[in-house]
């Protein structure tokens, strides 16, 4: 099974904030996910802003400084109420999430189907070959 990060990134961030009371597209679950998320590192809260505001059929629903709102009043004291102690800005947050939230969460992550149980026997498989290959070398 990919135990990655990057894999598992958008249901982790999902679980994260339902778990941590984010209400299901609320204004600061879409605010957190959409930070979060790797691919949006570079974005500024206004380029944030537009992405979401498409995303959500562009109306303009979303005011200027929602952004800022959502994490300055409940985004970060959420944080902090689970944990989180450092300063307050993204990339402190997304690195203690992948740091520290993660390795647990992924222990937790159950394989579903007989595909991924067969996947995880061919991988532990595949390792032990490589493994018994290396001895033998030596």
């Amino acid at each position: 099974m990919n135990r990655s990060y990057e894999y598992w990134e958008n249901q982790f961030l999902h679980e994260i904030a339902i778990e941590y009371g984010f209400e299901f597209k609320s204004q600061e679950y879409l605010v957190f996910k959409a930070r979060m998320l790797l691919k949006n590192i570079l974005l500024s809260n206004p380029e944030l802003l537009k992405q979401l505001d498409e995303e959500q059929g562009g109306n303009n629903y979303f005011t200027n400084n929602m952004i800022a709102d959502c994490w300055s009043r409940k985004i970060y004291p959420t944080l902090e109420a689970h944990g989180f102690q450092e300063e307050r800005k993204a990339e402190k947050v997304r690195k203690w999430l992948q740091q520290q939230i993660f390795p647990e969460y992924i222990k937790n992550i159950q394989l579903q189907t007989k595909i991924e149980l067969w996947q995880e026997l061919l991988t532990k498989a595949e390792d032990a070959e490589n493994l018994l290959q290396i001895v033998k070398q030596k």
